[in-house]
């Protein structure tokens, strides 16, 4: 059915979801739509759910011959209720509802006294009063609104509105200005209230100034609030000058209004600070928006009062803006110098370092190993000098409720070294872990440049240069949840060498937000992180960090590396490279474990000594050696049998979730000869516990295949064993199983010959056993 043909009472239904602009819009698509536009149905949606209590003040309005001109009375002009001291009006773009409360409504300190405040009339305010202010010292204006009387689920702004005649004062001391709801949202801000100072004061320079409306006033915004709907709360404002003791006159106050904030604010507040910062290039509408309180207090963290009242000294800020800025800018030394803190300036996000003083230092109050010192370079009042220690262990812990959720953060040792010694002859250990959970640890040489490595410092990670001269290194990553509190354990080591060290500065250990780049980078494969390090040097460095790499990992893989002891490498990517190098012998020599290289999958191989092999154990068929190319200790050299059956099991959960998976007998003939391979066929078999069993024919004589190509005399060779189980990253297959390539051995790189059992997908969901079978007892 074409849109013409609907219903008029569809369309009205369909387009009363929208806002009264679109409605006004649509209205001319059609005469159809032009009707509905027009009905009571659509406007009835737009006018406030209390509107027939509001139009009983206005008997000019109660005989109104439309829903839809009662909303354009009621948005049109400020209508003037409750005996002149409130106005009422409709933006007309939402239908939210504005009010204004007079100056008559507000309470003003020394308001009745009339050396102080004169009551007045002024042709261009919308109420029969405004107050001149005569000369005072203390100025205090307090005005309050209940939330039941505004638009539910709205974002409001308070203006303050008012006039400069022959003003005085205002150019030299800031005022105060607040906006709150008891028991919830609080927002005080320092503002200049004089406009356009040419030569400000340095009290009031850099400060919000008021803008003219266009009813010829002035307004500044007090501050923003979220009227919700689910209970009645009291906004309280305010206005305060009650410390410069200077006496001010030449404020002319119409009142205090509450507007509803426009969408394209609050758009902007739910992309990051860079990306407000960009929009506010755009145009005066976006940078009128960009600016704004809503914007920057969705960037800042909910908790910053009380971070801001952990300062040494207050903050002055006019706007929220200002407040991020001031926070981003520099580190604010907190807790007497025992940590800084900091805003990332592109995210918003948390940084915090802990200073040497608030770490755990072993014999760090010794003055025979340690030194309490002063550094110029150094943000904190003290930073800690490793005279000469042997044993070297620093501990620092940080609580996760103090950090930003859901952000992957990195921990970076900060320190300097000045005539070092000791340090470029054996790693230092480091390590950051959160208890119950992640833990990583990663051995480094804090030295920097070494020209001749040490063999044991050879290869591992070495610091780099800050922007601020320091010298730091990441001592690992952790995601913070916002689920549960925890405690970040970090710490350095080095207590192994036995070697006495000395000419370490240490600052502290700081804790930052990792970049986005990193992020992303972790959602790709390995494949596409190492092309992508080659865009830029920020890609090659957010594609060398271990928050990428540990994503490529297997979640288990720290219970894998504990059967390895001696498996130390710099970084995430080095040992997931060495995984994929080589394989890793687990269950004490009886499995290898190894990642496929271009998907990060798990690959497991069984040895001969974990299959069950029918007579196995008895000399005369079987006998267990070793060969050189192998990378077990045992393989199974089969000696003479007329049963030849061979079985091996592996469970599900051990595997890559969502994975296609092939199982491969690995094998070699016997340069002595063999015999019985060349005619005979094999029967494979693999299935999963509770699923299908997979059959097919298989031949182990490699050169059977070639023979019936080019008629090759056959010859006989004899056979060792041992199976293969390898993952591939591919979706679950369509070949054809008559593709007689399959049915024959194929040569490995390392020598060994292998072919296909079957194939299977591993779901995950659910753990399982898998079986495989290799067997020839019919002939």
């Amino acid at each position: 059915m074409e849109i013409q043909g609907l219903p008029e009472g569809c369309v009205a239904c369909i387009i009363a979801f929208t806002t009264p602009l679109d409605v006004c819009r649509v209205a001319l698509v059609s005469k159809i739509f032009r009707s509905a536009a027009d009905s009571d149905a659509v406007w009835e949606r737009f006018l406030p759910s209390d509107y027939h209590s509001i139009v009983s003040l206005f008997p000019s309005l109660l005989n109104y011959s439309s829903k839809k001109t009662l909303y354009l009375a009621l948005s049109d002009r400020p209508i003037i209720i409750e005996q002149g001291k409130k106005s009422f009006q409709l933006d007309r773009k939402s239908g939210n509802k504005c009010f204004m409360l007079a100056a008559r409504s507000l309470f003003i300190v020394w308001g009745d006294n009339e050396e102080y405040w004169n009551w007045i009339t002024d042709p261009d305010s919308r109420f029969p009063e405004v107050v001149e202010l005569l000369d005072v010292c203390w100025l205090e204006i307090r005005g309050v609104i209940n939330t039941l009387s505004l638009s539910p689920n709205t974002r409001y702004a308070a203006y303050l509105v008012f006039k400069m005649i022959n003003a005085m004062e205002f150019d030299k001391w800031p005022v105060e200005l607040s906006v709150s709801i008891f028991g919830g949202h609080d927002s005080t801000k320092n503002v200049c209230l004089y406009p356009k100072i040419k030569r400000p004061n340095r009290r009031v320079r850099g400060l919000q100034c008021p803008n003219v409306r266009g009813d010829g006033w002035l307004e500044i915004e007090m501050g923003e609030f979220f009227s919700t709907n689910l209970e009645e709360a009291e906004v309280q404002m305010s206005v305060k000058e009650t410390k410069s003791g200077n006496w001010k006159k030449g404020l002319f106050l119409e009142g205090i209004e509450g507007l509803p904030e426009g969408c394209v604010a609050c758009i902007i507040a739910l992309t990051t600070p860079l990306d407000a910062c960009r929009v506010s290039l755009v145009s005066k509408i976006f940078r009128s928006a960009a600016d704004s309180d809503a914007v920057w207090e969705r960037f800042l963290p909910s908790d910053y009062h009380s971070i801001i009242s952990l300062f040494p000294s207050p903050l002055n800020y006019s706007s929220k803006k200002t407040l991020y800025l001031a926070l981003s800018d520099r580190p604010i030394i907190i807790k007497q110098g025992r940590k800084s803190f900091q805003l990332d300036r592109k995210s918003g996000n948390k940084c915090y370092m802990l200073a040497a003083r608030s770490l755990v230092i072993v014999w760090g109050d010794s003055e025979e190993y340690w030194n309490w010192t002063t550094d110029p370079d150094s943000r904190f009042p003290e930073v800690a000098e490793l005279l000469d220690v042997c044993w070297l262990e620093i501990r620092g812990a940080i609580n996760t409720l103090a950090l930003s959720p859901n952000t992957r953060y990195g921990a970076y040792l900060v320190f300097k070294m000045i005539n070092a010694n000791g340090f470029d002859k054996w790693p230092v250990e480091l390590s950051v872990s959160i208890f119950g959970s992640h833990d990583s640890t990663k051995n480094v040489c804090l030295y920097p440049n070494v020209l001749r490595p040490n063999r044991r410092v050879q290869g591992l990670q070495c610091p780099n240069v800050r922007g601020d001269g320091w010298l730091e290194i990441e001592m690992g990553e952790f995601f913070n949840t916002d689920l549960e509190e925890a405690e970040v354990q970090m710490s350095v080591k080095e207590i192994k060498g036995g070697h006495w060290k000395k000419g370490l500065f240490l600052e502290g250990i700081e804790v930052r937000p990792k970049g986005c780049i990193a992020n992303v980078l972790s959602f790709t494969s390995p494949r596409d992180v190492c092309r992508l390090s080659s865009v830029s040097p920020t890609f090659r460095s957010a594609a060398e960090s271990d928050a990428v790499w540990d994503k490529f990992l297997p979640a288990d893989y720290h219970a894998m590396l504990s059967e390895c002891s001696s498996l130390c490498l710099p970084s995430k990517k080095h040992l997931y490279l060495r995984l994929c190098q080589k394989p890793l012998l687990i269950d004490d020599g009886k499995k290898s474990f190894q990642l496929d290289k271009i998907y990060g999958k798990k690959c497991y191989m069984l040895s001969a000594r974990v299959l069950f092999i029918v007579w196995g154990d008895t000399p005369r068929y079987w006998r267990w050696t070793s060969l050189p190319d192998a990378r077990f200790s045992e393989v199974a050299e089969l000696v003479s049998v007329c049963w030849l059956e061979i079985r091996g099991w592996m469970n599900t959960g051990m595997l890559s979730p969502k994975t296609l998976y092939g199982a491969y007998l690995v094998f070699k003939s016997n340069p002595a000869g063999t015999y019985g391979f060349d005619d005979q066929s094999v029967e494979v078999t693999i299935g999963i516990g509770g699923g299908d069993t997979r059959r097919r024919t298989v031949f182990l004589d490699s050169e059977r295949g070639r023979r019936l190509r080019y008629q090759i005399v056959p010859r006989r060779t004899g056979i060792f064993n041992r199976a293969r189980f390898m993952a591939t990253a591919v979706e679950p297959p369509t070949r054809e199983e008559t593709n007689i390539d399959l049915q024959y051995p194929k040569k490995r790189d390392d020598g060994w010959l292998e072919v296909e059992l079957g194939d299977f997908f591993n779901q995950g969901e659910e753990d399982k056993e898998v079986e495989m079978v290799v067997s020839e007892i019919k002939s």
